[in-house]
C-alpha cells in the first residue's frame, strides 16, 4: 500500500515547494534562477538509472510549458555515444546541460557525472547541478519532479509565453479525430453493404471485404457459400469430373464460408 508513503512524501514536499514560488526573491529561488540561465536554450538533461523517470519529465515539462525543445538520456548510456558528440564542437553552444543527481545512485553512477563533467569541462557548457532532496527514492522523485516544473514554468513567463495551451496538440488531436470518424464510416457503409454475408464474424476489417453472397450446388446437392475469384465477377467456376462446381483453379468450392476474399 503505497498510499502513506504518498501522504508522507506529500507532507514533505510543502516546505520546498514554498521556496520555488513566486514571492520569494530571485536571489533566494532556485527555481527562478535556473530558469534565468535556461532561457533561450535547449536544455540537455541528464539523470542516473533512478532519477531517469525525473529527467523524462524535465524533457517533457521544457517542451509543453516552455515551448522550448529538450532532450534527456541517463548513465551510464550516456558515456556510451552521446558523450562523444560534445567533445569536438564550440562550447559556446545554444544548450544548457542540467545534471539530476541523487545520493541513492550507484557509487559508479555518481562517479560517472563527476569523471564526465571533468573530461568535457571546456568542451560543452558547464552543467546546473540539480541535487535531488529527500530521504527515500519517491521523495527525491516527485520533489525533482515539482522543482522542474517551476523552472519550466519560470522559464515560459520569462519568454512571455502562457505556459497553459498546448494548441498544435489539439489541431493534432482535431485532424486525427476527423481522420478516424471518417474511417468509422467508411467501416459502417461497408458492414452495411457485406450484411447479406452469410458468415460476418469472419470479415475482421469489413471495409476491406469484397465478398458476396453466391449460391453454389456442391456434388451432394447442399448449398455453398463461395467467394467472387478477383476480377470475375462470381461467374468463374469449373466442374469437375462428377459434376461438382469448383473455382477458377479447380479449388473445392467453401462450403458455408465466404472466404474472407481482401482487396
Amino acid at each position: 500500500n503505497i498510499s502513506p508513503q504518498l501522504t508522507e512524501t506529500a507532507d514533505f514536499l510543502q516546505a520546498p515547494v514554498k521556496t520555488w514560488t513566486a514571492v520569494i526573491p530571485t536571489d533566494t529561488n532556485p527555481a527562478h534562477r535556473l530558469a534565468l540561465e535556461v532561457i533561450g536554450k535547449s536544455a540537455v538533461i541528464y539523470a542516473g538509472p533512478k532519477l531517469a523517470p525525473a529527467a523524462y519529465k524535465w524533457k517533457i515539462s521544457f517542451n509543453e510549458n516552455a515551448k522550448q525543445v529538450a532532450w534527456w538520456n541517463q548513465y551510464p548510456e550516456f558515456n556510451h555515444n552521446e558523450f562523444m558528440g560534445w567533445t569536438q564542437q564550440p562550447v559556446d553552444k545554444p544548450y544548457a546541460v542540467i545534471d539530476l543527481r541523487s545520493k541513492l545512485e550507484h557509487p559508479r553512477i555518481q562517479k560517472r557525472f563527476e569523471v564526465s563533467e571533468r573530461l568535457l569541462s571546456g568542451k560543452r557548457p558547464a552543467p546546473w547541478v540539480v541535487e535531488a532532496e529527500g530521504v527515500t527514492l519517491l521523495e527525491q522523485l516527485l520533489w525533482t519532479v515539482a522543482f522542474g516544473d517551476f523552472v519550466t514554468i519560470y522559464t515560459a513567463l520569462l519568454n512571455n509565453i502562457d505556459p497553459a495551451p498546448v494548441d498544435l496538440i489539439e489541431q493534432r488531436d482535431a485532424i486525427g479525430a476527423r481522420r478516424t470518424a471518417r474511417h468509422g464510416a467508411l467501416d459502417a457503409r461497408a458492414a452495411f453493404r457485406h450484411s447479406s454475408c452469410r458468415d460476418p464474424d469472419r470479415h475482421v476489417r469489413p471495409a476491406l471485404c469484397v465478398c458476396r453472397t453466391d449460391r453454389a450446388v456442391t456434388r451432394d446437392g447442399a448449398a455453398g457459400h463461395a467467394a467472387r475469384p478477383r476480377g470475375t465477377g462470381g461467374r468463374a467456376w469449373l466442374r469437375d469430373a462428377h459434376g461438382a462446381r469448383r473455382g477458377a483453379l479447380g479449388a473445392p468450392l467453401p462450403r458455408g464460408r465466404c472466404g474472407q476474399l481482401l482487396r
